[in-house]
């Protein structure tokens, strides 16, 4: 510190005696670039809200503003700023007023240089490790915002490659019949032309023509719906937005979409939810929140070709919405539980894993819908998560 001057950090010094002021104004300038100054309490809150200073150096007892007024002050609203109280009394009554105020540390006058330059040495290593620590948060976040971003775009390609296989039968299906329908067609026109239809003949392309456009119906109607699902699904996935949605209705939407990953399994959805409950909030959260939680019970809850049922309870009260999604698979070890949450932490990585899913989940619930969900071990077997939302 003696050598080179902190330019990173600023300090504001708060003293009226002149002869101290400029003994260790002289002091703090040949180690800090950047050195304010103030006579009493008032300029230096002036000081504060003027340059918002890292650490403030101040004496008690000053004419028209003390140190301790000025500190209670800055306390109101900054809980960071170091504060370092100097003074020539030993009164208990300072030393304890100081702790209840917030003051990072306290210094008895005449100051000694060496405890001073310690002490400050030790607060700027403080400010440099919340610096480091608002950075690493910052970088932490962006990052959970990217993996989010990521799980959203994986569910909605994963969402795509279903959908369009699934839509391959009925239109498929359709198409054939259709074709067929027109061979026929082809087939009563030639007959009727040339005066060879026949009342057995007309009576059966009256019947085929009536099952082939029954069945061209019933597959393009589930194409439509499909599509339907999807668009509605895609556009949430991809958004934040928020609105008002039936929870019920919205949630048969969902497994009714991820019914190409279902159709592979032996394995049940059942959701137990009363039509009318209502939220205002992001069905696309949900969205990511269930899928998730259906695909973790299918990779990791059972074996291949196993049979299962997946129960998701919902019951509401005036503020929140508690949901209980139950499996009846193999469970989690109890010496792994506590770090089913924690990012990257799987049990599957040679098929696939990730260990993001649940940790996406967790970040869904608190962050963003400002909820809460833990895992409750049940008595037989399976998993158990309890999840709490506020409705608005």
């Amino acid at each position: 510190m003696e050598k080179k001057l902190i330019e990173d950090i600023t300090l504001l010094y708060v003293e009226d005696d002149e002869m101290a002021r400029e003994e260790i104004e002289f002091f703090l300038k040949r180690r800090f670039k950047y050195v304010l100054i103030a006579n009493n309490g008032k300029e230096g809150l002036e000081q504060y809200h003027k340059s918002k200073p890292d650490i403030i150096i101040t004496d008690i007892q000053m004419p028209i503003m003390t140190g301790l007024e000025m500190s209670k002050l800055i306390r109101q609203n900054d809980k960071t700023t170091a504060l370092i109280i100097t003074s020539a009394y030993s009164d208990m009554k300072f030393l304890h007023e100081s702790i209840d105020i917030g003051i990072n540390t306290y210094l008895i006058k005449p100051v000694d240089l060496t405890q001073l330059y310690c002490t400050l040495k030790i607060t700027c290593e403080n400010i440099y490790l919340e610096r480091k620590n608002k950075e690493t948060k910052k970088e932490l976040n962006e990052t959970q915002e990217l993996l989010l971003e990521a799980d959203k775009m994986a569910n909605l390609g994963s969402l795509v490659a279903g959908v369009t296989h699934e839509l391959n039968t009925p239109i498929g299906v359709s198409l054939t019949s259709l074709s067929h329908f027109s061979d026929i067609v082809k087939e009563i026109n030639k007959n009727y032309k040339e005066d060879k239809m026949t009342q057995d003949g007309f009576e059966a392309f009256l019947k085929e023509s009536s099952e082939l456009s029954e069945m061209s119906y019933l597959n393009i109607k589930r194409a439509s719906e499909l599509i339907k699902n999807f668009k509605s699904i895609a556009v949430d996935q991809t958004s934040e937005i928020k609105r008002e949605f039936k929870l019920k209705s919205y949630l048969d939407e969902l497994i009714f979409s991820l019914t190409y990953l279902l159709k592979k399994t032996k394995i049940k959805v059942n959701i137990d939810c009363i039509e009318e409950i209502q939220l205002n909030s992001y069905p696309g959260y949900f969205s990511q929140i269930f899928t998730n939680l259906i695909t973790n019970s299918i990779k990791h809850g059972y074996e291949d070709n196993q049979s299962g049922q997946i129960d998701i309870t919902i019951s509401t009260d005036d503020n929140f919405i508690t949901i209980v999604y139950k499996d009846d698979g193999i469970g989690i070890s109890e010496d792994i539980e506590n770090n089913i949450f924690n990012a990257f932490f799987t049990t599957k990585e040679n098929r696939g894993g990730t260990g993001l899913g649940l940790n996406i989940i967790k970040d869904i619930i608190n962050a963003k819908l400002k909820g809460s969900i833990e895992y409750i071990r049940p008595e037989d077997k399976g998993v158990i998560f309890k999840i709490q939302i506020p409705k608005d």
